[in-house]
């Protein structure tokens, strides 16, 4: 194997966590080969990557943090699941609160309309 060009073999139909990729450390200093599995390669990928282009998740994807932003046009489907809160203050005039903020409890659905308002609606039953 060791005299094989990395274009003559064989297709890879299938990737799992514990496969391994080659990669070289160093090019420009003092190469040396190594080996990282791709589990390892993508817990490396900062957190704040930017892509360009189309980005497709499939299967089960769970987003965690703060904020997700999402710009431009996104399409959702099968089911979005959020997860119930409540602001935690009515008085936005002391506190301010990101425009389009959503949260909902069992009574209301709350919209953040501006930074210093938030406005609700009663959720009913159908």
């Amino acid at each position: 194997m060791a005299d094989k060009k990395v274009s003559g073999l064989p297709v890879s139909t299938g990737v799992t966590s514990d496969d391994l990729f080659m990669i070289v450390n160093n090019p420009s200093g003092v190469p040396t080969s190594q080996k990282i599995t791709v589990a390892d390669l993508f817990d490396g990928v900062p957190s704040a990557t930017a892509f360009d282009g189309t980005v497709a998740a499939r299967a089960n994807v769970a987003v965690s943090g703060n904020i997700m932003n999402i710009s431009a046009n996104a399409t959702f489907t099968g089911d979005m699941r959020v997860t119930p809160s409540t602001p935690a203050t009515s008085n936005t005039i002391t506190e301010s609160v990101g425009v389009g903020k959503i949260w909902f409890d069992d009574n209301y659905l709350y919209v953040a309309t501006n930074a210093t308002t938030i406005k609700r609606v009663v959720l009913d039953e159908f």
